[in-house]
């Protein structure tokens, strides 16, 4: 897979968490458990299913969202 959709899965996810505060009015602790469940599912994917050239670059990416 290239980059752009594996960035574009990333955003999904992201999306899904701001649909779960806003519209579903999740608990905070539902929203961190959902978080590390798919953040953890998100990075062994990419580490198992992605090339390293495109998985270092996905990582810088992502790596905005984590720093600011």
């Amino acid at each position: 897979m290239s980059v752009v959709l594996w960035l574009g899965v990333f955003v999904l996810l992201l999306a899904v968490l701001i649909v779960l505060d806003k519209r579903f009015t999740v608990p905070f602790s539902v929203r961190v458990f959902v978080s590390l469940v798919t953040g953890a599912l998100f990075g062994l994917s990419l580490f198992f299913f992605a090339e390293t050239s495109i998985s270092q670059e996905v990582r810088r990416w992502t790596a905005l969202v984590g720093n600011g």
